[in-house]
């Protein structure tokens, strides 16, 4: 098993997660140019009992948040498409397969198409945004 690690020094990426058009309201969604207040979404998805809040879904790609609570089990399967995780906040680590990668804000997690994986040892709740390769 290895342990994969980023330096700390890597900016974190904004990420935003609610249609909004130039006056901050809520826009008409076009399909071309969507913008996303992740941070708003995190926040409603925290005070329902789900873990998973789908942003986007389109042919070529798809995306959402995901939330693991702190010392949660995770009990994904496979996907059929590639993906990565963006981790927005918490800690944890991710196996894929033979690999233990760093889950540390600021880090993108890439996994290939049907391998294994989970994430273990989830310190403060992890907060991820989650894109898809191909249509859900």
């Amino acid at each position: 098993m290895r342990l994969l690690t980023l330096p700390a020094s890597l900016t974190p990426i904004l990420f935003l997660a609610i249609p909004l058009n130039a006056s901050g309201q809520k826009a008409q969604e076009t399909g071309v140019a969507e913008s996303y207040v992740v941070e708003q979404v995190v926040s409603d998805l925290k005070a329902t009992s789900h873990r998973y809040r789908k942003l986007l879904d389109r042919q070529s790609m798809s995306a959402g948040v995901y939330i693991l609570p702190s010392g949660a089990t995770d009990s994904q399967r496979p996907h059929d498409r590639d993906e990565i995780y963006y981790v927005i906040s918490g800690t944890g680590k991710l196996v894929v397969e033979s690999d233990t990668l760093a889950a540390v804000p600021g880090v993108a997690l890439f996994v290939a198409a049907n391998a294994d994986h989970q994430f273990i040892e989830i310190g403060d709740a992890l907060e991820l945004l989650v894109v898809f390769g191909g249509k859900d």
